[in-house]
């Protein structure tokens, strides 16, 4: 059924894509009233070299977001292979899918290039990875250091707003996310 996206046999990534391609069929009929949602996908970064993993709770920010009537007008493959594929694997304007976490670090005009006011620097979250990136010696480049880690994300399912998700939808999830996560780190 979803040929077009799985050329590849790498076992793990197979099995997780097709999960993530039924969470969001899952989320077809979830009412977001409203808002809209954005899924991640494990990203790693083009100089991680199997060293540390960030496993955090749900994502603060991805590069696309959609609503439930988009995912239900262009299907859940469409909405994974543009949205949420294709920026973890590839970046949003780089090589490296990681990079937006310098780019959006500091006061940055780049911003307006993403697209969003969202700043990685005061993010607790990637202020922490950063210091333990820096204190462990995994990366010696203050500038490039997030394209050293690999993250991933307990709930892959978030709103786009930046607002933690209530427990319908963590509930909703839940199953399989567990089992991406198992696969992930397989």
């Amino acid at each position: 059924m979803y040929d077009s996206i799985y050329k590849q046999s790498d076992f793990p990534e197979t099995m997780i894509n097709f999960l993530n391609l039924d969470l969001l069929k899952l989320f077809k009929k979830y009412n977001s009233q409203g808002n809209n949602l954005h899924c991640s996908y494990l990203s790693v970064g083009e100089q991680y070299e199997n060293e540390l993993v960030v496993i955090a709770r749900e994502p603060a920010w991805w590069p696309e977001d959609f609503s439930v009537e988009e995912l239900n007008k262009r299907g859940e493959e469409d909405i994974f292979r543009t949205k949420v594929y294709h920026h973890s694997i590839y970046g949003y304007n780089s090589q490296c899918p990681l990079q937006y976490v310098t780019d959006l670090w500091g006061d940055t005009e780049i911003r307006k290039e993403y697209g969003t006011t969202f700043n990685t620097r005061i993010d607790p979250l990637w202020s922490c990875i950063k210091e333990v990136v820096m204190k462990l010696g995994i990366c010696k480049d203050e500038t490039n250091w997030a394209s050293s880690i690999a993250i991933t994300y307990l709930y892959k399912i978030a709103f786009s707003d930046g607002r933690y998700l209530p427990d319908k939808s963590r509930k909703l999830q839940f199953e399989h996310c567990r089992e991406m996560l198992h696969l992930e780190l397989s």
